[in-house]
C-alpha cells in the first residue's frame, strides 16, 4: 500500500535559464523528503525556527495527510530535485474566518 497518493499531473515551464517540472510526488520520493525534512537549515525556511528536524514517521504521516487533499509535487529545476510542493482547493471558509473581519468576504474580492 502506498503511503503518498499519487496522480498523474505533470508541469512544466522555462525560467530563464533554468528548465523548472512539476512532477508528481510518489513514495519513491520518500527518502529524499526524510533528507530534506532532518536538515535544520531547510527546515528553518520551511517551518521557522521551532522545528529542528522531523522523524520519518512524522515524514510519513505528514505527506501521507496531505497527499489524500492535495496533488503533491516534487520541484526539478535542470533534472536536479530542489523542493516539494501541492496545489490544493482553498478553503474559503477557514481563510475568511482566520483572516477577514465581519465586513471583508474573500470570495467577493475583485481586481
Amino acid at each position: 500500500m502506498s503511503i503518498i497518493r499519487s496522480h498523474s499531473t505533470v508541469l512544466e515551464g522555462k525560467q530563464q535559464e533554468r528548465d523548472i517540472r512539476l512532477i508528481p510526488m510518489t513514495d519513491t520520493h520518500l527518502p529524499l523528503l526524510y533528507e530534506w525534512n532532518t536538515r535544520s537549515e531547510v527546515l528553518y525556511w520551511c517551518e521557522g525556527d521551532d522545528v529542528l528536524t522531523n522523524s520519518e514517521e512524522d515524514v510519513r504521516n505528514i505527506y501521507s495527510s496531505i497527499s489524500h487533499k492535495a496533488h503533491m509535487f516534487i520541484i526539478v529545476a535542470n533534472g536536479i530535485p530542489v523542493g516539494d510542493c501541492w496545489l490544493q482547493d482553498m478553503n474559503l471558509s477557514e481563510i475568511n474566518q482566520e483572516y477577514c473581519d465581519k465586513n471583508t468576504n474573500v470570495s467577493n474580492h475583485t481586481n
